[in-house]
């Protein structure tokens, strides 16, 4: 249960992610995965703290 020539992509630009976007775009049928690659700066503070790994959490036993 593959799936066969997925269109996959990582942009760093709103130029790059337009250009994958088009290309996914010509192709209806296909998977596409678009990474897009974020500087820290790009990430609002709740997504951040989202991102942080559970192990990276401060908590205290219950």
């Amino acid at each position: 249960m593959g799936v066969r020539d997925p269109f996959v992509a990582t942009v760093r630009t709103g130029r790059e992610l337009d250009a994958a976007l088009d290309r996914a775009a010509r192709y209806p049928g296909r998977l596409a995965l678009i990474e897009a690659v974020t500087g820290p700066d790009d990430v609002p503070p709740l997504l951040g703290s989202i991102a942080h790994s559970p192990n990276d959490r401060k908590t205290t036993p219950s």
